[in-house]
């Protein structure tokens, strides 16, 4: 999954796992919303990444105790059982349709689907939404969605970076 919306930095002092609740946390994505980040207002932001990695440190700044969101939207051909595979740099947590789906604490270096959770899709378009927290760093996250066994890329599904599914992406 290559293309998201993208919005940050949110600030995160304290240096808490996870850091404090933020207004984008397991809610509705607003795109057209406005919020105050860590060097003033940020917006969501569409970005197209040429590899998996979804690289925060190169799109934001600052980059040391801050948040970062991600959303996309996932269309599949029928309501099904499916895997997610993530890995990220640091702490990440991602909702789909709005429903906690995992909760991972990391403080090493970002390995491609260290972090593996079953979800269910419903038939239609199903929003994800991905928060990684940074301390220092790099940062950053992959997301795959694969099969239940979770040894192939998922079939029948699509991507779009924008609620209003006129340009799916390709995978």
């Amino acid at each position: 999954m290559r293309a998201w919306q993208v919005l940050g930095p949110f600030p995160a002092p304290g240096r808490r796992p996870f850091g404090p609740p933020l207004p984008p946390d397991g809610g509705r994505v607003q795109l057209d919303g406005t919020w105050k980040g860590a060097a003033g207002d940020i917006r969501w932001t569409r970005h197209e990444s040429p590899g998996a990695l979804i690289d925060f440190a190169s799109l934001f700044r600052p980059s040391e105790d801050v948040v970062a969101y991600a959303a996309c939207w996932v269309h599949s051909d029928r309501g099904r059982s499916a895997t997610l595979a993530v890995g990220s740099d640091d702490d990440c947590i991602v909702w789909v349709n709005r429903r906690l789906v995992l909760r991972s604490g990391n403080r090493s270096s970002l390995t491609p689907g260290e972090f593996i959770e079953a979800i269910a899709l419903s038939a239609g378009w199903n929003e994800v939404l991905v928060r990684v927290n940074n301390l220092s760093g790099p940062w950053g996250f992959c997301l795959e969605l694969l099969d239940p066994l979770a040894r192939e890329p998922l079939s029948g599904v699509r991507f779009s970076a924008t609620p209003s599914q006129t340009e799916p992406a390709t995978r």
